[in-house]
């Protein structure tokens, strides 16, 4: 018998009722088990912070050795994931929930609404990174949401819809000048290389044509496709920023209809133009509303599609080393088919008779 330090008035116990403590002289705790439970029940949220913040005191040393045992490992901890989730279903399930209930404590402890535009569409918003650099957590979602609940570098992060997210990556500044310049074949102007993306199939390692004049064709590709729908903007809820405007399969199943190569590449616009995709079965969507379609809170409509497909007003003049292509009228899929049979003249991988060795002398 043993008489817990916390209820004495209730007398001796018997040793059953406490637990074990090699600390103590004789083995048992001085509180017996239902003191105990009652003491971690009223200190259990400080109990978990205090957990937290001695987690991501260390986090960058236990990342480090965790990445290094996963890549020492990576082929049994896979196998046993697979076999695990095969077993028993319900450890995804768990798995989605906890993701899910994390992230909604994440955005509402930071105030549950966007900064910009002030919506509070839960289904729509997201954690952006203040100051661009998100690839350094990208794979490490439920590192970042835990990190904000424990109150670390708040500064860094705020909450965006998708739609000022995808704005605000379309706006950021162009890098600074490396003083470096190499030519564009399309623009036909030197530019500095920071202005070029990266391709590690090129032999220095930059795409041969420059970040603007990409931007610019993929413009005109977007808005033709949306003409050719019927419509310019949401459908849902009338946005009218192209950069923010998207195409949305009706029915949900654009990745069974639009996974095989059609005339005009992979791309959902250039399929529209070509008409390897109905024009019934898409829609144009802004990013909010096509994730708000996607948890099935927007109804499945499509838009009506126009019987005689318009044509930007625009005069665009695509000018190549060795001919003059100018979209003044016509089909806009003609103009586009053109461009991805001859990728500007042969500069591009898929050329005629372009092979990849021949590209740094075209380049020249």
């Amino acid at each position: 018998m043993k008489t817990c330090r916390l209820c004495p008035e209730s007398g001796p116990k018997p040793e059953s009722a406490f637990g074990r403590a090699s600390e103590n002289r004789d083995g048992l705790d001085s509180r017996c088990k239902e003191c105990r439970r009652k003491a971690y029940a009223a200190k259990s949220d400080v109990a978990k912070s205090d957990a937290r913040k001695s987690y991501w005191t260390n986090v960058e040393a236990r990342r480090a050795q965790k990445n290094e045992y996963h890549h020492k490992n990576r082929h049994d901890i896979l196998e046993k994931r697979r076999s695990s989730w095969a077993s028993n279903p319900e450890i995804r399930e768990r798995s989605k929930k906890y993701r899910a209930s994390t992230r909604r404590r994440c955005i509402e402890s930071m105030g549950g609404e966007c900064a910009s535009c002030k919506t509070s569409q839960y289904e729509v918003l997201c954690i952006d990174h203040v100051h661009g650099d998100g690839f350094v957590d990208r794979g490490h979602e439920i590192g970042v949401w835990n990190k904000i609940l424990c109150g670390e570098d708040l500064h860094k992060y705020q909450v965006l819809c998708f739609n000022c997210n995808l704005k605000k990556e379309r706006l950021r500044p162009p890098p600074d000048p490396t003083g470096q310049a190499k030519k564009c074949p399309t623009c036909r102007t030197d530019v500095d290389v920071s202005l070029f993306k990266k391709h590690r199939q090129y032999p220095d390692g930059l795409y041969y044509e420059c970040s603007p004049c990409i931007r610019a064709r993929e413009l005109v590709v977007k808005r033709s496709s949306f003409l050719k729908i019927g419509d310019d903007k949401c459908l849902n809820c009338g946005e009218t920023d192209i950069d923010v405007l998207s195409v949305d399969h009706v029915h949900g199943d654009g990745g069974g209809k639009t996974r095989g190569r059609g005339n005009l590449g992979s791309g959902s616009y250039k399929k529209v133009l070509s008409g390897v995709i109905p024009l019934s079965s898409v829609r144009v969507l802004c990013m909010n509303c096509n994730i708000l379609a996607r948890n099935g809170l927007i109804p499945a409509v499509s838009n009506t599609p126009s019987s005689s497909p318009q044509v930007s007003a625009t005069h665009v003049s695509f000018e190549f080393s060795q001919v003059l292509v100018s979209r003044r009228s016509g089909s806009d899929t003609d103009a586009v088919r053109f461009l991805e049979a001859y990728h500007y003249a042969g500069y591009g991988m898929v050329g005629p008779g372009l092979s990849r060795t021949s590209l740094p002398s075209m380049r020249t």
